[in-house]
């Protein structure tokens, strides 16, 4: 599954339909036959001057073959109409009844019509409107760059023959990159928003826009069938268009695509988004990503979990097996699934801002009574037992524990920040972006690299890195896409493994040497998922298992890929790695105990 944020949305006016509606007599309405049947209607498509579409290449909305239409006059039982064929694909046509119209026990004093035809449309006079019973199709048909037949309604009620039809609804327009083949694609409102099935559609001859209203028993999704698949290009997007009705998404919306093999991808937004009658919300392009547990890539690893004790269902704790990446290993993993409810935290030894600049430019920890720095096991009973837990970002000593990584929690001011000066090998004063690792506010991840300046109020989120022994201080505007740092929970550390799918292993340009990365060694790592899962990573290593060395960072971001993560950096490793799923250690630390820590990671 992949997760997006839909921005830059645009509206696509739709034209009227007018349709004159030329009778064999000239009389008047009230000495109408409801019996037309020998009638022909004569309806006009009307392209209104500033209208844009996209239902053919010369921007027009046409009549398709076997269209049909219901007419009421004087009664509230319609009468059927169908195109003739030899309209089909023009702005106007023909319509010959089907079926005998009765005259029913309501008289009505205007023609009212409606398009789609169904046999179970109903026509009631309420003062001076109309009110149509009408079903919203569930299952809509796919057409390229178009709606499927029958599936945009439109009504209208008139006192003469000449009857113009409005549009009732609207529609999303969702364009998609990628190579799935698609077989349907599913919209639901996240504030259970009725969508489709029973409603009423009021109708007036003065003119005014026709209002829907959908049934309490109506449908809260709306699905586009693709009959056997459409084949997405990896570099144009596929349109496809959902009717719908106005609707006010006020929480968002999802998007569930499955393709010919039954797999499914997710888009998802949580900002507001409006359809409009008469237009379409458009949606940027977008690439489907298949819809991947972790658990569809763990061949050879063994489930754990029932190990350690009662955990909640939506964590999995899972073995490696013996040999990954070619080489011995001892690996853990837990993996929470955040759409079932898991949730992450962090622990971290805040910045004492009253304390003197420390080693390279930073500011000391302390309590009064001690240091914050403290084992896994003191964190775990601290913290009131997280069921996993592990370390977390850098620190160092130099005439006391300084913590060198960012932590922030609760969408609060960080407890910590990356450190932000090193020196290169000439002693030459340089400015690393360091990695973090972030949940935003709407609940989007991020792996991505920051800086902060010494004032503790210009703090910066990079796309990419600054290149390797940068000597210019970062800013708002260099390294090129940089924002203000705004997290709901982060950790920092480094390098970054993993960005939006792609591998990335920055250790270089974070100058993060002093780390050993071409060299095997524990590890400990964070990632997530497309699919929304947190995967903690810890690798035993510098021999406490006998032939188990550890891994270079390069070997935990390739293990982490095809593990799925699409996001995922690398954390504070060697002694510092350890593991506890419910207090319980997992790996052996290469200390031999617990190393006290600057901050920890917590699942829950």
């Amino acid at each position: 599954m992949v997760i997006f944020n839909f921005t830059d949305m645009k509206k696509i006016i739709l034209p009227f339909i007018a349709a004159s509606f030329a009778f064999a007599a000239c009389q008047d309405i009230e000495n109408y036959s409801p019996e037309l049947q020998d009638v022909v209607l004569s309806a006009t498509i009307e392209q209104e001057e500033e209208t844009r579409t996209y239902m053919d290449e010369a921007n027009k909305t046409l009549w398709s073959a076997n269209d049909r239409i219901v007419a009421f006059v004087k009664s509230s039982n319609g009468q059927q109409y169908q195109i003739q064929s030899s309209y089909a694909g023009k702005t106007y046509a023909d319509f010959s009844a089907l079926t005998p119209g009765n005259s029913g026990n309501n008289a009505l004093n205007h023609i009212v019509a409606y398009y789609p035809y169904g046999e179970s449309v109903k026509c009631t006079a309420s003062g001076d409107n109309y009110l149509l019973d009408v079903v919203l199709p569930s299952e809509q048909t796919y057409v390229a760059e178009s709606f499927g037949n029958g599936s945009f309604p439109m009504a209208v009620a008139s006192t003469d023959k000449n009857l113009t039809f409005k549009n009732v609804c609207g529609g999303i327009k969702l364009n998609f990159k990628g190579s799935a083949k698609v077989t349907s694609i599913n919209i639901q409102g996240k504030n259970n928003e009725k969508l489709s099935g029973a409603a009423v559609v009021t109708v007036s001859s003065d003119g005014t826009d026709p209002v829907i209203a959908m049934a309490s028993s109506a449908s809260t999704s709306a699905t586009l069938n693709c009959s056997s698949y459409v084949q997405l290009s990896e570099s144009k997007a596929t349109e496809f268009i959902i009717s719908l009705p106005p609707v006010e998404f006020s929480k968002g919306f999802t998007v569930t695509v499955t393709d010919n093999e039954n797999r499914t991808y997710t888009a998802s937004t949580d900002k507001k988004n409006v359809v409009y009658r008469n237009s379409l919300l458009v949606m940027p392009a977008m690439t489907l990503v298949r819809d991947v547990t972790v658990a569809d890539n763990l061949s050879g690893w063994t489930d754990v979990t029932a190990n350690y004790g009662t955990l909640p269902d939506y964590l999995k704790i899972y073995k490696s097996p013996s040999y990954l990446e070619g080489v011995k290993a001892v690996v853990y993993i837990a993996v929470a699934d955040v759409k079932k409810g898991a949730r992450w935290d962090i622990y971290s030894a805040p910045v004492d801002k009253s304390a003197t600049n420390g080693a390279n430019g930073w500011l000391t920890t302390k309590l009064q009574d001690g240091w914050y720095f403290y084992t896994p096991s003191v964190i775990y009973e601290a913290q009131h037992y997280p069921p996993v837990l592990i370390n977390g970002g850098y620190f160092y000593y130099e005439g006391g524990y300084n913590t060198a990584s960012l932590a922030t929690r609760n969408s609060l001011a960080p407890l910590a920040y990356n450190i932000n000066y090193e020196y290169d090998s000439s002693s030459s004063i340089c400015y690393p972006t360091r990695a973090a690792f972030l949940e935003y506010d709407d609940g989007s991840f991020d792996a991505c690299w920051t800086y902060v300046l010494f004032n503790w109020y210009d703090h910066f989120i990079y796309p990419e890195p600054a290149p390797a022994n940068n000597k210019k201080q970062p800013s708002i505007s260099y390294p090129s896409g940089g924002k203000y740092f705004a997290a709901k929970t982060g950790i920092g550390g480094g390098p970054v493994l993993i960005d939006k799918g792609v591998i990335k292993n920055s250790w270089n340009a974070e100058m993060l040497s002093g780390i050993s990365p071409t060299g095997r060694r524990p590890r400990t790592a964070l990632g997530v998922t497309a699919n929304k899962e947190i995967v903690f990573f810890a690798a035993e290593g510098d021999g406490m298992t006998s032939g188990v060395s550890g891994f270079t960072t390069s070997e935990v971001a390739n293990i982490l890929h095809d593990l799925g993560c699409v996001e995922a950096i690398n954390l504070d490793g060697g002694g510092s790695t350890c593991m506890l799923v419910n207090g319980i250690e997992t790996i052996q630390p290469s200390d031999g105990s617990q190393r006290a820590i600057a901050s920890a990671v917590m699942l829950w």
